[in-house]
């Protein structure tokens, strides 16, 4: 897109020659960075006029045009007072620095950028040569990253702008930023959890512990199978691979794989409030396949399931009392299902695992997969919330989504005895696992 202004505000008016100062700043100060600035494409930007001046881009406004300085006061808050070094991720219009390096002590501001393209707008049209010219300042770029350094405080607009090349920072920055909300929001469904797992301690004594699936298929190919939108394009090559590979099964995609004839040789959830998967015309057809639950799940979905069960605990404190009184062995999780799946699978013996219906995004414009009980139309993600699918384009998502694909990321890197796969390109691309049509 070219640089375009907005004809109905004015522009900024430094004094004297002070924008192209700016770059003159950036050049002599980060020579191979400025280089790069300069040659990333030019986006469309407008300003914003109120009590004060601000950039806006693709919607969002880079500073507060009431405030900017209280606003950078909050964002800095993130930092300890008395901290000598502060990591600043996402520049804004520049306040957010000026803020920590007017502290007394601060040593070393490191400003992280997340968009070129839109550096290039705020060194082009407003002032930041003081805060670049400082000594104690070191300006970045750090794509295909996701560590974020502490302490850190961050320009939300700059974050949900990030470069496609920054997604799996933006996406680490999101969740620490969310950090709080979700432990806020997960305290009241605490007390529910606990009295399931009073309710069902009569079903852990008396059902087998996961543990005694650890192992039993060395080395076999396994298929994990979710229940999102790529799901049904799987089928014909899930049906063909029935019966050479170990196919596990999140409770949620059961019933688009009994339309296709696919009977899973495992079954799991792990979700709290996970109701009965099946109908009652297939229940013997079940019979003598395994469910994989841990142990908070509804007391009557438990009952309902047909064939044999298998108990598991999560890694939490709320299973330590129980762990204590009937030992089970831990299935991995973050959040999601489709975490303990992969880990059923991995302990289960496999060496290689193939990925059908999961794509932590919404391609085609649905949640699910058709025939599932979430299926549902979303509207596009705002800014933030994509992640690029496997060609390359962008995709909608949701935070929840984002996080949980980062985390297998880390799950396929700390075991790399394992092949990981992925069945559609349309779903999110998942770093570590090679595509099957590759």
């Amino acid at each position: 897109m070219g640089l375009t202004q907005n004809p109905c505000v004015r522009e900024m008016s430094p004094v004297g020659n002070a924008k192209s100062d700016s770059l003159v700043a950036l050049i002599e100060v980060c020579p191979e960075l400025a280089r790069d600035i300069a040659q990333a494409p030019r986006i469309e930007w407008s300003f914003c006029d109120a009590q004060q001046q601000t950039l806006a881009v693709a919607g969002l406004q880079l500073a507060s045009a009431h405030d900017p300085e209280l606003e950078a006061e909050l964002q800095a808050a993130r930092v300890p007072s008395g901290s000598s070094e502060a990591f600043v991720y996402g520049m804004g219009q520049g306040f957010l620095p000026r803020a920590l390096l007017q502290r007394p002590g601060m040593e070393r501001v490191t400003v992280v950028l997340l968009n070129l393209s839109l550096a290039r707008v705020v060194f082009e049209q407003t002032i930041q040569e003081d805060w670049i010219r400082d000594p104690r300042v070191r300006l970045v770029y750090l794509p295909d990253t996701r560590e974020v350094h502490l302490p850190y405080c961050v320009v939300p607009p700059s974050v949900q702008l990030a470069d496609t090349s920054c997604f799996a920072l933006r996406d680490a920055l999101m969740l620490r930023l969310q950090e709080q909300f979700v432990a806020s929001a997960w305290s009241p469904r605490l007390d529910t959890i606990c009295s399931y797992l009073k309710q069902n301690e009569a079903l852990i004594a008396s059902d087998p512990d996961v543990g005694q699936l650890f192992g039993k298929w060395p080395s076999r190919e396994f298929l994990v199978l979710g229940p999102a939108p790529t799901l049904a394009a799987g089928l014909p090559k899930i049906e063909a691979l029935q019966g050479s590979s170990v196919i596990v099964a999140i409770s949620t995609a059961l019933q688009p794989l009994i339309e296709a004839g696919i009977t899973p040789d495992l079954v799991i959830m792990i979700d709290s409030e996970s109701i009965d998967p099946l109908k009652a015309e297939q229940r013997a057809s079940f019979v003598d396949v395994p469910l994989v639950y841990v142990a908070e799940i509804q007391n009557a979905t438990l009952v309902a399931w047909p064939g044999p069960r298998f108990v598991a605990y999560l890694d939490r404190p709320r299973y330590d009392d129980l762990r204590t009184r009937h030992p089970r062995q831990n299935l991995w999780t973050e959040g999601t299902v489709t975490h303990s799946a992969i880990d059923l699978a991995v302990q289960c013996g496999a060496s290689r695992v193939s990925l059908f219906g999961l794509d932590f995004g919404y391609p085609g414009g649905v949640s699910h997969a058709t025939g599932t009980p979430d299926f549902m139309r979303v509207r596009k993600s705002d800014h933030g919330r994509t992640l690029l699918d496997g060609w390359g384009n962008v995709i909608s998502s949701d935070l929840n989504l984002m996080t949980y694909l980062r985390d297998i990321e880390q799950y396929i890197r700390l075991h790399p005895e394992v092949e990981f796969f992925r069945a559609d390109r349309r779903g999110a691309n998942l770093e570590g696992a090679t595509w099957l049509e590759d």
